[in-house]
């Protein structure tokens, strides 16, 4: 075999070799996963019985639907102007958009999202997978880093 050939079957197998991490966390992330639990390292907000909430992941989107909070939100009033419904509003945390892997972080870029942001804006997870759960841990968005990282954790939506 001429060194150019092995040169070349060795590159291959390595961009396999580094593909797999990658390719392995993406297959176990598709699908549908239900909030089990929202806790903050630091001071904010800590909900072991949180409300409903959502993520949904393809080969190349996720749909996210979160709702921050252990209470049901209050319901609105038959006639509502605009302070009683924004209070309940500002509890929901929905976007979409597409999403990347890069060793064991999770990069979403939305692409529609209740909060108006600018198109170049991401949020950065680290991904772990503990048994039937996936906990992601928000390292940084488009306005840095997080001084005290949301940690949420799914188990998969039945």
């Amino acid at each position: 075999m001429s060194s150019l050939c092995k040169v070349v079957v060795c590159s291959v197998c390595l961009a396999v070799l580094a593909a797999a991490p990658m390719a392995s966390a993406q297959a176990k992330l598709e699908g549908a996963w239900k909030l089990s639990q929202w806790t903050t390292a630091g001071p904010g907000p800590n909900y072991k019985n949180p409300q409903p909430g959502f993520i949904i992941f393809t080969k190349n989107h996720y749909s996210i639907m979160l709702i921050s909070g252990d209470k049901p939100r209050p319901e609105l009033p038959d006639n509502p102007t605009i302070d009683p419904m924004t209070t309940p509003f500002s509890k929901v945390w929905a976007n979409a958009g597409t999403y990347e892997i890069k060793d064991r972080l999770l990069i979403t870029h939305p692409l529609a999202s209740n909060i108006p942001r600018q198109p170049e804006y991401f949020a950065e997870f680290l991904i772990a997978f503990e048994g039937p759960t996936l906990s992601l841990t928000q390292l940084a968005d488009g306005d840095g880093p997080m001084s005290h990282p949301m940690i949420l954790k799914f188990v998969r939506a039945k």
